[in-house]
């Protein structure tokens, strides 16, 4: 008997990023392949702590996108199945695929485009100041005023130099 991890990239549900998701693989006595199994399950382990190990040890052996290299149940390196035999079940897709999720990658080198938000936040400003001149800081539209300044610094606020921020 031997396991091994089997790493995909998957979207999430919450934002569609790509984020790695790692399921177990059981090669039975017999011959059978089993995908999707619990780990400790089929290690069937009399202590905790050997799970731990032997979870590492396949883990180890897992590349970033496919099927990594059989382990027995002590994390020693076995012969597998040939290498024909396929290791693609309906919940995977083939060995080392990358595929877009319809989300950019991010480019740490890449500024951020802030001309949106100065715009957004000299507009909010000098609205504001509108309203609170206007209505001399009476009523439901001097509200709407400060409104508009809270807005404005809110938007402006990463325009500070990391160096002169006080907060």
């Amino acid at each position: 008997m031997a396991v091994r991890a089997v790493a995909v990239l998957a979207s999430a549900w919450w934002g569609g990023r790509p984020h790695r998701r790692v399921s177990f693989d059981a090669w039975w006595a017999d011959g059978r392949v089993e995908t999707g199994v619990s780990l400790s399950s089929v290690m069937q382990l009399r202590h905790p702590a050997d799970i731990a190990d032997a979870e590492k040890a396949v883990h180890d052996r897992c590349p970033e996108v496919g099927p990594g290299d059989w382990c027995d149940d002590r994390g020693c390196l076995v012969d597998g199945p040939a290498a024909g035999s396929p290791w693609v079940s309906p919940k995977r897709h083939p060995q080392g695929e990358r595929w877009g999720f319809g989300a950019p990658r991010y480019d740490p080198t890449k500024k951020p485009r802030r001309l949106l938000r100065l715009v957004a936040g000299l507009v909010a400003v000098v609205l504001g100041v509108v309203l609170l001149a206007v209505t001399q800081g009476d009523g439901p539209l001097a509200l709407g005023g400060l409104i508009c300044l809270g807005l404005a610094v809110g938007a402006l606020f990463d325009f500070v130099p990391r160096g002169r921020r006080w907060w």
